[in-house]
């Protein structure tokens, strides 16, 4: 799926947070909005069901998108609160990492992943 028909879908107006929506759902799920994950996490951003109760019973693009965006802000509120720079590598530390797993090695690998995916320059 390229970056305008993924647009055609999630319907996210702000360009940085569609291509972060864009390469999370790449490396998550593969766009795959029905993927369930090892410990439940579901949907095209896998995110825990636990977390978002509505995930467990509307699986729709939508529902996925605004969980999604919720999710996103509070990691950007986390972020600002802790002193970190909100920016590209700290979101997708704190989305793969949890918002205790800043500086996890997996997470920096998780990283890696992303920019080798979708990024054409380092």
């Amino acid at each position: 799926m390229n970056i305008i028909n993924w647009y055609s879908v999630v319907k996210i107006k702000n360009p940085a947070i569609l291509m972060l929506s864009y390469m999370i759902a790449g490396i998550e799920s593969d766009f795959n909005k029905n993927a369930v994950g090892g410990v439940g996490e579901v949907g095209l951003f896998q995110i825990r069901p636990e977390y978002y109760p509505s995930l467990k019973t509307d699986n729709s693009i939508e529902n996925q998108v605004k969980c999604f965006l919720d999710l996103m802000n509070k990691n950007v509120i986390y972020l600002s609160s802790k002193g970190y720079q909100v920016n590209f590598n700290n979101l997708l530390r704190v989305w793969n990492g949890g918002l205790g797993g800043m500086h996890l090695e997996s997470v920096n690998n998780y990283i890696e992943k992303y920019r080798k995916k979708y990024f054409w320059f380092n």
